[in-house]
């Protein structure tokens, strides 16, 4: 691959509003491509506000198909553009609202309250899901939490009014722009939902918007959280840092290296705090072993996930026999670490296995 002429038929500025803008959801006169909601800037939202490390290097390279020759090129083209994706995960925090769409029903009028109840929007909190591959990380998918629901789950209207509408919009059927913003204070953290685990992080929504089938506007319904505006802010340590692109698990003291790369993980610090917020405060994170079983399975199959848990359980009894004393205890999380491609590859490679 010529990374000099990808680039420049790319253009610098063109590259990572690639990776921000998807054609999968049509967009509205007043909602700006970089406003959308999707597994790129969901990702980056989630690792700058809940310090997990970050892919770097994936997440510039692979939501935009970018292949490689050798790590020459790959370092390079990382090096080169990384100032621009780190401009752009910035603008990902600073973004005053996201949206998202999808379609909704409009359930049997309410003559009492004069009301639609909408069907689609859940009561208590609803999840928007992301794939991780196409963030361009691996293991766990990411998911977006919608903790106001309740707020804007019923459409005021008058009798005749809502008559009018029933006739214009075959089986009930419409669609939803809902606007959001992470709201403070900000929490993330891995979540279960029906057997999965998610990489999540919780926001609120400010207004839903409702289109009829030709696309013209039906009602805004505003929550009533007043003054609700985008307060995230990235923990201290910023996941967001140009990759040193070495690989821990063929490092020459690989238990030693392993266990600096993963001090996020090793030390705990995935577990969310209760936030003493009631209704919005998250779970403490998952049992670790389980999101790391889970990952593997998912990204490698079964039979390779059997053969890279025996691997690193050999990891394990390395790092116990020539670690420092005070770290051995250590060498037990990582077993509870997330399977990568990285660590994968590091295993293909040695031939005593």
């Amino acid at each position: 691959m010529n990374l000099t002429k990808h680039l420049a038929r790319l253009g610098a500025a063109s590259l990572f509003l690639a990776m921000a803008a998807s054609p999968a959801l049509a967009e509205t006169n007043d909602a700006p491509a970089e406003a959308r909601l999707n597994a790129v800037n969901a990702a980056l939202l989630y690792h700058q506000v809940s310090g997990e490390p970050a892919p770097v290097a994936n997440m510039m390279a692979k939501p935009l198909n970018m292949r490689f020759d050798n790590e020459f090129e790959r370092r390079r083209f990382t090096k080169e553009n990384f100032p621009a994706f780190q401009k752009m995960a910035e603008d990902v925090m600073a973004q005053p609202a996201y949206y998202t769409k999808f379609s909704v029903r409009l359930g049997d009028y309410d003559f009492t309250d004069e009301r639609f109840p909408i069907n689609g929007i859940y009561s208590g909190s609803m999840y928007f899901n992301y794939d991780a591959d196409k963030a361009g990380s691996e293991g766990m998918d990411y998911a977006v939490r919608i903790v106001n629901t309740d707020e804007i789950k019923f459409l005021d209207m008058a009798p005749d009014d809502a008559e009018a509408l029933l006739n214009r919009v075959e089986g009930n059927k419409i669609s939803a722009q809902m606007w959001m913003v992470p709201v403070t204070p900000v929490s993330a953290g891995w979540i279960k939902m029906k057997n999965s685990y998610y990489r999540t992080v919780q926001m609120k929504a400010t207004v839903l918007k409702l289109f009829d089938p030709n696309g013209e506007l039906i009602a805004e319904i505003e929550s009533k959280t007043p003054n609700l505006k985008n307060k995230a802010r990235p923990v201290k340590h910023n996941p967001i840092s140009e990759p040193t692109f070495s690989n821990p698990w063929t490092a020459e003291d690989a238990p030693t290296a392993i266990l600096d790369h993963y001090q996020w993980y090793i030390q705990k610090k995935y577990q969310v705090a209760d936030n003493g917020s009631s209704g919005d405060a998250f779970q403490n994170a998952v049992d670790m072993r389980g999101v790391a079983a889970e990952g593997c399975t998912a990204t490698f199959g079964y039979s390779e996930c059997k053969r890279l848990m025996t691997a690193r359980r050999q990891m394990m009894d390395r790092c116990t026999s020539t670690v420092a004393k005070e770290r051995v205890r250590e060498c037990y999380m990582i077993d509870d670490i997330p399977y990568t491609t990285e660590e994968a590859d590091s295993y293909s490679n040695r031939t005593s296995d």
